[in-house]
């Protein structure tokens, strides 16, 4: 199911309107979605850079979001934990 999705989208999904080359998209089409992204403060995609990585990398919700991620892979998918998580659902059952 997932490569037909995969395959059907990339086939019709357009790009971004900045440099999309939908076939079945006419040029006002295409000049209505870009008045459209401008409107809602999109801007045109730019190259990622060198000083793009240092820029995310010098920002604190980069840190704090990964350690987030280790935080929670260490509590929910630890082996006691989840021994904690699948065996509720039959202590449980036993139980009534």
């Amino acid at each position: 199911m997932t490569v037909p999705i995969g395959i059907v989208t990339y086939i019709f999904l357009p790009d971004t309107p900045y440099t999309t080359r939908a076939w079945f998209l006419t040029e006002e089409e295409r000049t209505l979605a870009k008045e459209r992204a401008i409107m809602a403060g999109k801007a045109a995609p730019v190259k990622v850079t060198p000083a793009t990585f240092k820029r995310i990398l010098s920002s604190w919700k980069w840190y704090a979001f990964v350690l987030g991620y280790v935080v929670c892979q260490n509590i929910y998918l630890s082996d006691s934990a989840s021994s904690v998580i699948f065996s509720l659902p039959i202590y449980i059952f036993k139980q009534s």
